[in-house]
């Protein structure tokens, strides 16, 4: 079958050509980056236990990693999601059952719990691929979702995440799955990928409480893309499915304990006059030498908003506010404090990734009009 070439990026501004690219050319590209993006991560993780070895010292573990490791014991011994040391084993009321299991199914084959280490390559690999083609179906620029893949191996909050036993990485790449899965099936008027969808939304939930954001996003989405009866009823079948892990936790927790947790429903609090306070006065009460550490990430969000007006001129204004509506749910979970919330804004940096990439390229910028928007 011939494979239809798209025109991508536009004619530059200085009179270049036009970059040429298609679907198949682009999964390549994406499997590269994948590739790289494992192999980077495994080396990481491979640094880390050295050094863990070598100092006596678990830096894999975390203040709350027992919390879900027991868990995981618990299901494998007694069969309960339970932190509990003893009989009658009930429901856990503040963890979701998602990365114990995860850490389950390495602690049956290994012995060992903190072996759930080693998913993070392979997770960082489908976020490679999955980034990368995000890029390409927002933007249809082979430089920046070339840029996004290389992003993607070398983000150094992810890095520092893969290799802790928490829940940030694993679910921050679900999420990002979700995202995109949900984008290809409303567009593409896709069953599969709807599918998907449904099933990464309710993944990323069982690692984490996140319906408050999922099911805003998913009506967003259809909002900005549905045209006809199919893309309408995707989205209301997809924001259904968003209840469906939420639900269950909190009825499981009624059921053992007599009470509702709304923290298991993913409601939180993203906005408070405090949280505005700390905006203003975080130069002065966080350490310099911190300050001096956040500058790329200051650089970062400025290439993302460098992208955000390309992505305006390009394609529409609905695409970067998605992205960006992302960023700011998850740095409002963090109390928007940019410097100690590294591990709650990791989603929300994943989905600015296209975004800064673009920013880098200019995304072939000119007079409105002057480039080709992909059809939706």
């Amino acid at each position: 079958m011939r494979i239809r070439r798209v025109g991508v990026g536009g004619p530059s501004p200085g009179g270049g050509g036009v970059a040429v690219a298609s679907e198949r050319d682009i999964r390549r590209m994406a499997a590269r980056f994948a590739l790289l993006a494992f192999g980077t991560y495994l080396a990481f993780l491979l640094v880390v236990l050295a050094l863990s070895a070598r100092s006596g010292i678990e830096l894999y573990m975390a203040n709350d990693s027992e919390t879900y490791i027991a868990p995981a014991r618990n299901i494998l011994e007694h069969g309960s999601f339970s932190r509990e040391t003893h009989a009658p084993y009930l429901w856990e009321p503040y963890r979701t059952p998602g990365y114990p299991l995860m850490i389950l199914a390495f602690l049956a084959v290994t012995g060992k719990p903190t072996a759930v280490l080693a998913a993070g390559p392979l997770l960082a690999a489908f976020v490679a691929y999955t980034l990368v083609r995000f890029t390409w179906d927002l933007f249809r620029d082979r430089r920046a979702s070339r840029l996004a893949g290389f992003a993607a191996a070398f983000f150094p909050n992810g890095l520092g995440l893969s290799v802790m036993v928490l829940t940030d990485f694993a679910h921050g790449c679900f999420f990002l799955f979700a995202l995109w899965a949900t984008y290809r099936a409303i567009r593409d008027r896709s069953p599969g990928y709807a599918v998907s969808a449904a099933v990464f939304w309710m993944s990323a939930q069982l690692i984490r409480p996140t319906l408050s954001v999922a099911f805003v996003l998913i009506i967003a989405m259809g909002i900005w893309l549905a045209r006809d009866r199919w893309q309408i009823m995707t989205t209301a079948a997809l924001t259904l499915a968003s209840f469906a892990v939420p639900m269950y936790l909190s009825w499981q927790v009624l059921q053992s304990h007599g009470v509702f947790v709304p923290s298991l429903q993913g409601v939180r609090q993203t906005l408070a006059p405090w949280d505005w306070i700390v905006l203003a006065t975080v130069g002065r009460t966080v350490p310099i030498l911190r300050v001096i550490c956040a500058i790329p990430y200051l650089i970062f969000l400025a290439l993302a908003l460098m992208g955000t007006r390309a992505a305006w001129r390009r394609v529409s204004w609905g695409t970067p506010a998605i992205l960006w509506l992302v960023f700011l749910f998850w740095i409002g979970t963090g109390s928007f404090n940019f410097f100690a919330g590294a591990r709650y804004r990791f989603p929300g940096d994943l989905t600015l990734i296209p975004l800064a990439a673009l920013g880098v390229t200019g995304g072939g910028m000119g007079r409105r009009g002057s480039t080709r928007r992909p059809a939706l």
